[in-house]
């Protein structure tokens, strides 16, 4: 089995789903090649970047360049070798029309020609405009299935070519039930056409890599961690604002926050205003490594208050609370999207209902106040739904036979 992978950016440090998809499909022995518009040679990278030995083809930002000769002839060839196949990539380009999808209509024949000879079984789409048709007009010219993986920013806030993307996939993942219902509510698409839809969860946890202490610790400080793009969905001031309450009962209170993003200087300066340096530590950027494994050890909860951002874009299924729940802590987040399919709440972790300082401040006391068998019990029950539906291997093995199911159909 040879798969292409069409993504935007390759490699991506905050899509650590997407590399980690890869490398692992590619340790279950599938083969394959990346395809991206802009290949990125600047780090940070995840270390697990280098494990994965698929070759990477750039697509050419450039039409009018010494390559334009060949575009053209391009055309002429899948015109003469394949017409219907060349008729129809015409068809998927016009239901995505605009004058950058234009451009790569015109460059996406000369693509699909260059691949001709890397003997490709199908096409996997991680689900951005523009490698989406790509993608679909070298799937109909090299005559392969092509499939498609919904992201959240594409289905809530960019979401004006979805139905197309329904349609013209030979079969679509979704990452949680609530991605595929909100689907349906978006596009309006017959029932029938949603059964060559799965949802799955990729690419699942590394349980092994994501595991508890030893002999977990419950101290009277508070300790919470949090993961995550330093953005408005993550609705980090508001967790500030809610340690900053809880400060003057538990003055010893810690949160560490990992990641970077466009809201670091405003974090900073509410830390200062208020003295919180001691309380909340801006971290950056970590590896997936040692290093986080450790940072997670040293910290009792994990939080992630999550919230619609102002392009109604949010966390569906975050792979960061199901890292975390894998390593025992116990998970604080909010009940949206489909989070609620991961976590019970009192049994395997705990939801918000509405993110407020005020919220966020009482359930992390009430939780707090909990004893330590009762957190313990909590603590194995998250481990314990991550190692029943979430292992990465598990995972990646059904996608792996989903992407066999329709290379044998083809």
């Amino acid at each position: 089995m040879k798969v292409a992978f069409f993504l935007l950016h390759y490699p991506v440090f905050s899509e650590t789903f997407v590399s980690k998809e890869i490398l692992n499909l590619q340790n279950l022995g599938v083969n394959g090649l990346v395809v991206c518009e802009k290949q990125n040679h600047t780090p940070p990278f995840q270390s697990h970047i280098s494990d994965i030995k698929f070759p990477i083809i750039e697509i050419s930002q450039k039409i009018f360049s010494s390559k334009l000769i060949s575009i053209i002839s391009a055309h002429f060839y899948w015109l003469l070798k394949n017409p219907l196949a060349y008729l129809k990539s015409l068809k998927i380009f016009f239901s995505f029309f605009n004058y950058h999808h234009f451009r790569v209509f015109i460059k996406s024949p000369l693509l699909a020609k260059n691949l001709v000879n890397q003997n490709l079984d199908l096409v996997y789409i991680h689900e951005i405009d523009s490698p989406c048709l790509y993608g679909l007009i070298c799937g109909s010219l090299l005559k392969i299935p092509v499939g498609i993986i919904i992201h959240t920013q594409y289905l809530f806030a960019q979401n004006r070519y979805l139905s197309t993307k329904l349609t013209q996939a030979n079969f679509v993942v979704f990452q949680s039930l609530y991605s595929k219902k909100e689907s349906e509510g978006i596009t309006h698409l017959p029932q029938n056409l949603f059964s060559k839809c799965h949802v799955l969860s990729v690419p699942g946890i590394d349980t092994n890599f994501f595991s508890p202490q030893k002999h977990p610790r419950y101290p009277k400080q508070i300790r919470l961690i949090t993961i995550g793009r330093l953005e408005e969905a993550k609705a980090y001031p508001t967790l500030l604002k809610a340690i900053n309450l809880l400060k003057s009962t538990y003055p010893d209170i810690l949160l560490t926050i990992v990641g970077n993003g466009s809201q670091k200087t405003q974090l900073e300066t509410y830390i200062s205003k208020n003295n919180l340096q001691k309380n909340i530590k801006l971290l950056g950027f970590v590896d997936h490594g040692p290093k986080l494994i450790k940072l997670l050890h040293q910290h009792q909860y994990f939080i992630l208050p999550s919230v619609i951002d102002s392009q109604k874009v949010h966390d569906v299924h975050p792979n960061v609370v199901k890292e975390a729940m894998s390593c025992g802590l116990i998970v604080i987040t909010s009940q949206l999207g489909g989070i609620t399919e991961i976590i019970s709440h009192s049994k395997n972790g705990f939801l918000i209902n509405k993110i407020t300082p005020n919220n966020i401040a009482k359930i992390i006391k009430t939780i707090h106040l909990l004893s330590p068998s009762q957190k313990n019990n909590i603590s194995q029950s998250a481990r314990q739904t991550i190692l029943k539906n979430h292992q990465q291997e598990k995972i990646c093995l059904q996608l792996k036979q989903i992407f066999s199911t329709y290379i044998d159909e083809k």
